[in-house]
Formats: structure tokens, C-alpha cells, sequence
């Protein structure tokens, strides 16, 4: 498989980009401790899952005003399940911040500094209350008597780092690195298990405020510039490239070029 890249031309400069949109997803993992260190049963992480849209107004060629919503989904307990966690937490908000992109703008790749301020509407209530769950990833078939006390941050700060490539004149494959500090809010687990090898062990999860995260996302420039033959092409020869495989690419070489 292979992706041809190039630089935009003087003309294509000539039409600025004013806004822009982009939608992606991530993943980030918090770390968690034990109150007894009983680290070989009890998760390190709290994974999460991100979904995203944001809007970029370009106050400069290179500084941007931005903001959007996004949807957030974090597991608790991640070694006893085998999707995100047993029991999941929901948060969603607004976010507003900024980005400065360093790289001169007829580059296919740009990369920017930036930092968010989250807010979240989800669970701000402190939610308190007990479920049975039963393990099915480590010790499968185990039941266990989980007591939670979450509060989700109502505000986070979340400075950012990240690389737009250009794979068309107005579209870009987004690729963002973030940490985030949540500012207030708690989650804790306090869970016994009342069947399988460990019937008996009690003990408490407690998940960090900070987390680092990365995600992916396609960003689109407007005004869009227009669509030339030449990205219809490469467009064409990624698709094949991606669908056929590359011994299917093999069967239309000439065997005169092997």
C-alpha cells in the first residue's frame, strides 16, 4: 500500500482557509491505585473512549480560535472486562481553546501547540450506590460486590500538540496528542469478590484526574479549494491500494519490471 503527498501550489495559496471542521475519536487511560497495593488483580488504567466534533476559526493564517462538543466514556475495573471497564462513567461537554501552527502553510504536513478548557454536563452530582458484576476477561466467572462514589470534573484544562496532513487541498488526516487535568471530582470502587479464586479479597480503585489521550480525525478547510484531476487520481490509487492488497497490485505489475 502507498499514499502519494505534495505541496500546494502559489494558487492554491491564494485562497485562504477562514474555518475549518473536524470530527474524530481517541482513547486515553488514567492511571488508578490500589489501597492495598493488590496491583495482580486490580487494573492500573481506566480506559476511555472520545468522540468529537470541532470548529476552527482562523483569527490568523497560523492562529486559531476553537471550540466544539465531544462525548466521553470511561471504564472502571478494565482488568475484569473485556470492553472499557465493568462499570462506565459518561461525560460531555463544550470545549474552547486555542491552536498556533508552527510550519509554513504550503507544507502538506502542519504542525500545532494548542490548550482547551472542558467543561462537562454529565454526572457532576456526586453519585453514590452498589452493583454485582461478574468478571469476564481476568478471572472469569467471578462475581464481584462493587460499592462506587463517582463525581466526574466539571472543568479540565487540556493542552494539546498535534500534525494535520494534507491528503487533499481542503482535507487533512488529524492526528492529536493530549493531556488532561481534571480539575475537582473523584471516582473510587470499593469491590469484594464473592465467588471464584479470590473469594473474599476485598480492596479499592481509585482513578487519577489526569490522563494522557491520543486521537485521529479528519479536518475539512473552507472555503474549500477546488478538486483537481490530479487528487481525484491519488484518491483512485489509494482506494485500489487499500481494497486489492498488494497481491492483487502484484497481478497488473509487468513482468518485465520484477
Amino acid at each position: 500500500m502507498f499514499i502519494t503527498t505534495w505541496a500546494t501550489t502559489t494558487k492554491d495559496n491564494d485562497k485562504e482557509q477562514q474555518w475549518s471542521v473536524k470530527a474524530g475519536i481517541g482513547t486515553s487511560a488514567a492511571e488508578t491505585e490500589s489501597s492495598d497495593n493488590r496491583t495482580f488483580y486490580s487494573s492500573p488504567d481506566a480506559s476511555s473512549n472520545l468522540f468529537y466534533l470541532q470548529g476552527d476559526y482562523y483569527l490568523t493564517p497560523k492562529l486559531t480560535l476553537s471550540g466544539g462538543v465531544y462525548f466521553e466514556q470511561t471504564g472502571l475495573l478494565d482488568n475484569f472486562s473485556q470492553d472499557i471497564g465493568l462499570l462506565r462513567v459518561n461525560t460531555a461537554g463544550l470545549t474552547v481553546g486555542s491552536k498556533y501552527y508552527f510550519l509554513p502553510k504550503k507544507w502538506v504536513v502542519q504542525a500545532y501547540a494548542g490548550a482547551f478548557a472542558q467543561t462537562n454536563f454529565l454526572n457532576l452530582k456526586c453519585t453514590t450506590g452498589k452493583k454485582y458484576y461478574v468478571s469476564n476477561n481476568q478471572y472469569r466467572g467471578a462475581g464481584l460486590d462493587v460499592n462506587y462514589d463517582i463525581q466526574r470534573p466539571a472543568l479540565s484544562i487540556v493542552p494539546q500538540v498535534g500534525l494535520d496532513l494534507r491528503i487533499f487541498s481542503s482535507v487533512s488526516l488529524c492526528v492529536d496528542f493530549n493531556y488532561q487535568f481534571g480539575l475537582w471530582g473523584h471516582q473510587r470502587c470499593d469491590f469484594r469478590f464473592n465467588s471464584g479464586p479470590l473469594q473474599g479479597v476485598s480492596s479499592s480503585q481509585t482513578t487519577s484526574n489526569i490522563k494522557p489521550g491520543i486521537s485521529i480525525g479528519v479536518k475539512v478547510d473552507f472555503p474549500m479549494r477546488k478538486f483537481t484531476s490530479g487528487e481525484l487520481d491519488n484518491l483512485l490509487e489509494m482506494l485500489f491500494s487499500i481494497l486489492s492488497g498488494p497481491r492483487a497490485q502484484d497481478r497488473y505489475q509487468s513482468p518485465y519490471l520484477r
